[in-house]
């Protein structure tokens, strides 16, 4: 399993908490049930660092489609996600913590914006490892 999907996994575990409707983690298939949410990764980024670490950046659009437009279901299910998505739980890095959150609302559909950034180390490849190595040692007589 990749990095995304795991980030993408711990929203939708999350997302089970806020509201017991579908989640969609690919593309949104015709006849949707609503309400539903939809994970949408946008633009996600990798920053070199010093030696053989990685910044990893993965912004998310986490949309909501009520099953009315009312506002007030809406700004509730907002809220909801404010507090779920501040820390999520994935595989390969632990708990990572949620930035940069926002939403607006975009006829009748909530748009979510949560970003989780983390740091990774690669072991480097070494083109020739020793196999084997002696070591011979003695002490000296102290006086």
């Amino acid at each position: 399993m990749t990095m995304v999907n795991d980030v993408i996994n711990g929203i939708a575990k999350k997302l089970r908490t806020v509201c017991e409707c579908k989640i969609y983690k690919n593309n949104i298939p015709q006849g949707m049930e609503e309400p539903c949410f939809f994970i949408n990764p946008v633009s996600p980024s990798c920053e070199q660092q010093l030696g053989t670490r990685e910044r990893r950046i993965y912004p998310f659009d986490v949309v909501y489609m009520p099953k009315t437009e009312r506002r007030d279901e809406i700004y509730s299910v907002s809220d909801k996600l404010m507090l779920a998505l501040r820390i999520i739980d994935t595989g390969f890095a632990g708990k990572l913590r949620g930035r940069d959150m926002s939403f607006e609302i975009v006829d009748g559909v909530l748009h979510f914006m949560v970003r989780y950034d983390f740091s990774i180390y690669q072991k480097p490849q070494l083109d020739n490892p020793m196999e084997s190595m002696s070591v011979k040692g003695e002490l000296k007589n102290e006086r």
